[in-house]
């Protein structure tokens, strides 16, 4: 968990945190296609596919 006092460094840590709970939320209500909430490994593979563009913002 975090501390909601401290709040985000950024507003792209926010969208991250927030783009993930979201992602597992669909998993979990089975709104994802090809994903059972059992199949952990399909789960990373598709949460992989959809962060796999933001490696691209990221500060060097």
């Amino acid at each position: 968990m975090t501390n909601a006092a401290l709040g985000y460094q950024s507003f792209y840590n926010a969208w991250r945190t927030i783009k993930g709970i979201e992602i597992m939320r669909m998993i979990y209500k089975a709104q994802v296609k090809g994903v059972s909430r059992n199949d952990v490994l399909a789960e990373k593979k598709f949460i992989d596919s959809l962060f796999i563009g933001d490696r691209y913002f990221l500060k060097n």
